[in-house]
């Protein structure tokens, strides 16, 4: 399921998130799954997403950040 909301995460030192915040509750990190880099031009202007799909306490999910902002972006079967 797809949703564009923006959300808290808190990230370790290495920059990998342990808990993010969706839905008004916060979630535990279980293990990082899988992270990538998205780098072009969005709506004509040069636009970089760090994304990380996760394993967290309520399943699989993928969240990306952009800028100082960090995004949900789906949630996996």
């Amino acid at each position: 399921m797809r949703r564009r909301e923006q959300i808290q995460v808190v990230v370790a030192g290495n920059g990998i998130p342990t808990r993010l915040c969706w839905q008004g509750q916060w979630v535990k990190v279980e293990c990082l799954i899988n992270a990538w880099v998205v780098q072009g031009l969005w709506w004509s202007t040069e636009v970089r997403r760090e994304y990380v799909r996760l394993l967290t306490a309520i399943g699989a999910v993928e969240i990306y950040r952009q800028g100082e902002h960090w995004w949900f972006s789906r949630t996996l079967d």
